[in-house]
């Protein structure tokens, strides 16, 4: 078998390995962090809706809808990209009423064209845990296809081609041969097919025309890559017609253009979406530019060396091969860098795709290194007089080499570990949106887990109209009980960075209603924001067959079960009954106050006695999200203690 063909062979076997690495690849940007949060329940209505990405998305090709359960559309006009926040799109929306209403989002990765979308939902006035969203279809995450991959592995294959077939025939042979610059045509010839697939595949997954194409960043950097291997195939002509110093002039030129391309790639990729992005294009650049040095020039060394040894030759083997030995250093070097900026982690290398890839490029590497020096140290001393062995071995790393850039095209298209976002489930804290009677002021304030009791509070300040951060000289949360029964008390905030404000306290020190008032003072002014919020139930819902669902609260003493019967609009029941640690009815002398709350309205039901320690409240609900709440005095021994519970229910 000719040496043209054992490299083709190669090449083909590293191609199989695309059909395991592009079905598990994750596509990015990822959605980071919302405002309104999945699954918050808000009291009053959002003016906007912002998304953070984990990538810079296209503003021209994202599109953000908000939706009623109805599927009525409630965004105004198209989402904008947030002044000093590259990351975020901002939507305004019209009033919402109460509700459940879903943000469905797609959006383009200005960075590498990758397209991602998804859906959440959030409450005005009522859980949207306990309200049925708009069963829409979320727009869906194109997975990555295998022609992405295939193109970026191409384009891989002919660029290193251009870069190492360049400076072997310019620079490591006294006279440049004529089958590596045959195999730099071939090499132009596959980076120009594997552009124009990935080129094809970024518009289908951008899912636009060209032309729109053509107007984003995702275009640009495609005719970036266009024009620098347009350049390469000029200037491989020149040199094919030319001979002497005007041949070396054209080769260099080669290599200079592929280079170019090279960098346009880079820059259209993972290190340009993380910080310091100069740092990461640089070193992800050079580690490139090296590989093309050692893959694409031992490819064309090995065309260059055909035939019988002689001094020449040897000459440009030794060379190569101390250029080579440089060039692998700076690999391992520069592909260590990117790795830890990618992944962050040791959990991150192990457990996700992207790591996993890491992991097999590195063994290629590793077994690339191994025959490299054998080579060096074995083959390269002996090449003056026979290179069956060189070839030989390099047949044999070249094999490895195609394998390492198919692990390296996978590695573009999946995403990193570093960018995936913080795991946070909204549904799992109080999340509550308030601006101040001017709307110079807008606060998100979090609150985590919010039950009564220790909570972590993270305030969110920025200005309405731009959702700039806002700055503040201090920023404190003050708290008070609905009916007055603990004393006023306040949190100190501490700045996280700028317009985050966060701090721990067990502030919320019973179940129920609290007015909180956010105090953000500036140099030249103060402003107090006010916020009325309900600690979220503790209660654990038991369904019953046939039957209503009865929720459990546990007591200091025992524990409260209640439910509403039959749950259905108009006349209902709450019942509320109390058990001793036994297990056993527990006797109440005093009758418990039961409230409903339902559309930011609270009401007083009144209560009857059904048992010893079984109470019935009767109350015309209407359907929707219902939160009920009881509170129950015991008095034993001469001490009086107020117990409270609650649960929520929506009522059909």
């Amino acid at each position: 078998m000719t040496v043209r063909r054992r490299i083709a062979a190669a090449l083909l076997l590293a191609g199989a390995g695309l059909l395991f690495i592009a079905p598990r690849a994750r596509p990015h940007p990822l959605l980071q962090s919302s405002d309104p949060t999945d699954g918050a329940e808000l009291t009053s209505p959002p003016d906007a809706v912002t998304l953070t990405f984990t990538e810079d998305p296209e503003v021209a090709l994202s599109v953000v809808r908000v939706l009623d359960s109805s599927g009525a559309e409630f965004q105004l006009g198209k989402p904008v990209r947030v002044p000093s926040m590259v990351r975020t799109l901002r939507v305004r929306v019209r009033d919402l009423p109460e509700g459940v209403y879903t943000v469905a989002w797609r959006v383009v990765s200005r960075v590498d064209g990758h397209a991602t979308g998804g859906a959440f939902a959030f409450g005005v006035g009522v859980s949207p845990a306990n309200a049925t969203p708009n069963r829409i279809t979320a727009p869906v995450t194109p997975p990555i296809s295998p022609a992405e991959v295939a193109g970026r592995w191409l384009l891989y294959l002919g660029l290193l081609g251009l870069v190492g077939g360049a400076w072997t025939s310019a620079l490591a042979f006294p006279v440049a041969p004529a089958r590596p610059r045959r195999f730099m045509m071939a090499s132009w010839a596959v980076s120009l097919g594997g552009l124009i697939l990935f080129g094809l595949s970024q518009r289908a997954a951008a899912g636009v025309g060209f032309g729109d194409l053509a107007s984003t960043p995702i275009g640009h950097a495609l005719i970036w890559r266009a024009v620098a291997i347009i350049v390469a195939g000029l200037a491989l002509v020149l040199a094919a017609r030319s001979a002497g110093r005007r041949a070396r002039i054209g080769l260099v030129i080669v290599g200079v253009a592929a280079a170019g391309g090279v960098f346009a790639h880079v820059d259209a990729g993972h290190a340009a979406a993380s910080e310091p992005a100069w740092r990461n294009i640089a070193s992800q650049f050079v580690h490139v530019l090296a590989a093309g040095v050692w893959i694409g020039g031992l490819a064309a060394l090995l065309l260059g060396i055909r035939g019988a040894p002689s001094d020449d030759k040897a000459r440009a083997v030794r060379r190569f091969s101390a250029a080579a030995g440089f060039a692998i250093l700076v690999v391992a070097i520069t592909g260590t860098v990117r790795a830890i900026a990618e992944i962050g982690s040791w959990d991150g290398l192990f457990s996700s795709t992207y790591g996993r890839l890491v992991i097999a490029k590195i063994a290629l590497i590793a077994g690339l290194a191994a025959l490299g020096a054998i080579n060096r140290y074995r083959n390269v001393p002996s090449a003056g007089s026979d290179v069956s062995g060189l070839r030989r071995v390099s047949r044999a790393e070249l094999a490895l080499a195609g394998l390492a850039l198919a692990a390296a095209a996978g590695l573009a298209s999946a995403s990193p570990p570093a960018d995936a976002p913080a795991s946070a489930v909204a549904a799992d804290r109080i999340v509550v949106v308030a601006t101040d009677f001017a709307q110079t002021i807008r606060v998100r304030l979090e609150v985590t887990p919010g039950f009564a009791g220790p909570n972590a509070f993270v305030a969110h300040a920025t200005v309405p109209d731009t959702g700039e951060p806002l700055d503040a000289t201090r920023v404190a949360l003050r708290f008070r009980f609905v009916d007055a029964s603990v004393g006023e008390t306040e949190l100190e905030l501490t700045r996280i960075k700028r317009g985050v404000y966060a701090g721990n306290g067990s502030n919320l020190s019973l179940d129920g209603p609290w007015t909180v008032t956010v105090i953000i003072q500036q140099p030249t002014d103060s402003f107090e924001i006010l916020i009325e919020l309900e600690t979220r139930c503790r209660a654990e819902a038991l369904p019953v067959s046939g039957g209503p669902t009865l929720y459990n609260i546990r007591l200091p003493a025992g524990s409260a079960q209640l439910y509403v019967d039959p749950g259905t609009a108009g006349l209902n029941e709450v019942h509320v009954t109390f058990f001793d640690a036994a297990g056993q009815e527990l006797p109440v002398a005093a009758l418990p106050t039961i409230f409903g709350t339902h559309g930011g309205e609270r009401i007083e039901f009144e209560v009857r006695r059904f048992g010893s320690g079984h109470f019935v409240a009767d109350a015309t609900l209407d359907a929707g999200g219902w939160r009920f709440e009881f509170v129950q005095v015991f008095d034993g021994g001469g001490s009086v203690q107020a117990v409270r519970g609650c649960f929520e229910e929506t009522i059909r």
